[in-house]
């Protein structure tokens, strides 16, 4: 079937020739590596919908965006952004709708990823070390997270501006080394996550965003943020009353306000 490959795709290098001219699915894995193109359109990508396995785009230094992928729907497996030291934006990705694993990471030049905005369904997310992204952006469809919520390393991130629907996440949450990050605004409507990991984010100065935040089943560690007054997170953690062990050290020493 011209319109449907069933194994594994994976172009490493220079293709000179469109492989993926006129092909609406992949029923196994499409690897795009190390090619020289500035966009996947030139590979002929602009008719795919689905990839039932992995679709990892990664190492590819000219790659500027994601332009031809504007009909991918769907990724069962993981959808693996990674080492791509040119891409400015996820454009192209406008029409995904489900990803079971997102990962977004070492996209050096990557400023924002609110053309993943049309997302409502994800398993588990991974957003790290990209050192130019500032915001999520957009209004993401997404309202829960089964798994893993990862976001660290990412030295110019300010919030979380864009995840104003996100209510759940069903495993941990970590929230680690964002540098630039002063609060977690954009989480508002959160209000359950299986664990809480904040530490080593050096502008955090409040957990304001997290006001919604009423059950965390397992373990809470508040540890490492120099901008965040110690005892405002003992209080958060005091009112929150997760069900698991927890740790709040060595944040900022502040003068705690008077008893009422």
């Amino acid at each position: 079937d011209p319109d449907s490959l069933c194994d594994g795709v994976s172009f490493p290098g220079q293709t000179v020739s469109p492989p993926l001219l006129g092909v609406e699915e992949i029923k196994g894995f499409l690897v795009i590596h190390q090619q020289t193109v500035p966009h996947p359109g030139a590979l002929g990508s602009t008719t795919l919908a689905q990839v039932h396995g992995d679709f990892t785009i990664e190492g590819n230094d000219q790659l500027l965006d994601l332009d031809g992928l504007g009909k991918l729907e769907k990724v069962g497996g993981y959808l693996r952004v990674e080492h791509n030291h040119a891409l400015t934006s996820l454009a192209g990705l406008h029409s995904l709708t489900s990803v079971d694993h997102l990962w977004v990471v070492d996209n050096d030049a990557l400023q924002h990823l609110e053309d993943l905005e049309g997302l409502s369904s994800v398993q588990d997310l991974a957003v790290a070390e990209n050192l130019a992204l500032t915001h999520f952006g957009g209004a993401w469809n997404l309202t829960q997270v089964p798994g893993a919520f990862q976001v660290g390393i990412n030295e110019q991130l300010l919030d979380f501006s864009g995840l104003e629907k996100l209510q759940h996440i069903g495993g941990a949450m970590f929230v680690w080394d964002n540098g630039a990050m002063t609060s977690l605004a954009g989480l508002e409507s959160l209000t359950s996550a299986a664990h809480l990991f904040i530490y080593g984010n050096g502008a955090l100065e409040s957990l304001d965003g997290l006001d919604a935040l009423s059950s965390v089943e397992g373990t809470v560690r508040i540890y490492n943020n120099p901008s965040l007054c110690q005892h405002e997170a003992e209080a958060f953690v005091e009112a929150l009353g997760p069900g698991g062990p927890v740790e709040v050290y060595n944040n900022k020493i502040c003068l705690s306000p008077p008893p009422p």
